[in-house]
């Protein structure tokens, strides 16, 4: 569908158009790469009517549930979902020059296990002598053994699942469903395995026993900055920029664990906190799974319209208090900090379009007129807030949208993106999933406090954590 002439240029990259990740298939496009429909559910969110009409990557049960991820599998927070990258045979990246289209291959979802904390209480305290298994001693020819059900850090444990449209060979990820496993083969040390299951992951809960090819035997590095009785159990992809790899980043009893297909480089980026940061913050920067990066897109302006491949990164970061606000403290008409936007831009295109300015600084700046942009949430509804009426006012929280925007506007949650010292800022609305009660879902207090992108065919969103479950910054071309 061609976009509203009035909207190209994205209000929030959140504020920058399209975010995908900065990976890279080394393959030739995918037809799931080039037919991806507005109309279509996103991913990770409702993967149910995603593909209730179409079994060719997955099936899943009635409950439109993996089975791995359970009820968390349409919660947003916890999972992670992208289009990756293509190279071509020579190995160079594609562009839309070169092909004609957008350069980004099929869509990679990936899931943590449904409670995983309690997965890791489950398997036990980590090994302190080399286990007796033979699954680490002979690399990839070795077999590997699991119980989906009861694993152990001796035979492995299944802590997540990816979705695949296409495959990805760097990790040994087949189109379908591949179970991610986790084992601690000898004291203080880990290794990943990724194992293709085709179009229902209900074989990861089971006992099976598999070996290369049909396994992908994986390095793992554990990053301690953040232990993990403070990192949130989630999941998400990452990017190694000097190997332009893919790799998989999930919670691990060390804190963080980085899986991929080969010793990783440094990952991209290391943020390192300066003196005196401020101790909120500095948690939320240095613990991964908090935050979420990605490679961005400009969009095309001409026809076809649509994302095109860039090389502008974009960093979200929850606000240090995200997971302390309730529906009890949060103020009707008052705007509250939820998030933070750090942009690297190539150029300050989006500075005079949408009042974001470029940062050489890998961690927010949380002071001053330079003060990395804050993402803010408002609502003037009691009904929003769990109780009474709907107000049809908008004078508390006052958005001040452009006209065609608070036609369509239907939300009673609202959002902003700025900079409250030098008071310039650029509203839009917010779409509110609730939790409690819906589904059967459990209390949207079990949502970890993070933030991610949401990958769409036109545009991007971000996921925050609200007070009442999930909530979705509308990105509109303003």
């Amino acid at each position: 569908m061609r976009p509203h002439p009035d909207r190209y240029w994205a209000a929030l990259v959140l504020v920058a158009g399209m975010a995908f990740a900065g990976m890279t298939a080394m393959s030739r496009p995918h037809p799931a790469s080039r037919s991806a429909s507005t109309d279509r559910p996103e991913c990770p969110h409702n993967l149910g009517e995603r593909y209730k009409n179409d079994t060719s990557v997955i099936t899943l049960p009635a409950s439109g549930e993996l089975s791995v991820s359970g009820w968390q599998t349409n919660v947003p927070e916890f999972n992670d979902c992208q289009r990756f990258r293509l190279r071509d045979r020579a190995g160079a990246l594609v562009t839309s020059a070169s092909v004609g289209w957008s350069g980004y291959d099929s869509l990679f979802a990936i899931f943590a296990a449904l409670n995983l904390d309690s997965v890791y209480t489950a398997a036990g305290p980590l090994p302190v002598a080399p286990a007796r298994g033979a699954a680490s001693s002979t690399g990839d020819a070795a077999r590997l053994v699991v119980d989906g059900g009861h694993g152990s850090w001796e035979t492995g444990i299944v802590v997540g699942v990816i979705l695949a449209e296409g495959p990805y060979d760097p990790l040994g990820v087949k189109r379908g469903l591949n179970c991610i496993v986790l084992r601690a083969p000898a004291p203080g040390a880990y290794e990943g395995w990724v194992v293709p299951v085709g179009k229902s992951d209900a074989p990861c809960r089971k006992r099976f026993e598999v070996a290369a090819p049909s396994a992908r035997k994986l390095d793992a590095r554990p990053i301690t900055a953040v232990p993990a009785s403070r990192m949130p159990a989630v999941a998400r992809w990452d990017w190694d920029g000097p190997q332009a790899k893919q790799f998989i980043g999930i919670k691990c009893p060390s804190g963080w664990c980085e899986l991929t297909d080969k010793a990783p480089s440094p990952p991209r980026p290391a943020y390192d906190v300066p003196g005196g940061y401020p101790a909120g913050w500095a948690l939320v920067a240095r613990g991964r799974g908090f935050y979420d990066e990605q490679l961005l897109a400009t969009y095309r302006m001409a026809a076809p319209y649509g994302a095109m491949v860039s090389s502008m990164w974009g960093t979200v970061f929850p606000h240090p208090d995200l997971g302390t606000y309730t529906l009890a403290g949060w103020e009707r008409g008052k705007w509250i900090d939820v998030a933070a936007i750090a942009m690297q831009l190539p150029d300050d295109g989006y500075k005079s379009k949408l009042g974001v300015k470029p940062q050489t600084a890998r961690v927010p700046i949380v002071t001053g007129p330079l003060a990395t942009p804050i993402i803010q949430f408002c609502t003037d509804s009691a009904a929003a807030m769990g109780g009474g009426s709907p107000s049809t006012r908008r004078a508390r929280c006052n958005p001040t949208f452009k006209p065609h925007l608070a036609a369509e506007c239907k939300s009673q949650w609202y959002a902003r993106v700025g900079n409250a010292e030098a008071g310039t800022w650029t509203y839009m609305c917010v779409t509110y999933r609730g939790m409690t009660g819906t589904g059967g879902l459990p209390s949207a207090h079990l949502v970890p406090p993070v933030v991610r992108w949401r990958w769409h065919p036109t545009d991007e969103t971000i996921w925050v954590r609200c007070p009442t479950g999930c909530c979705e910054v509308i990105v509109e071309r303003q």
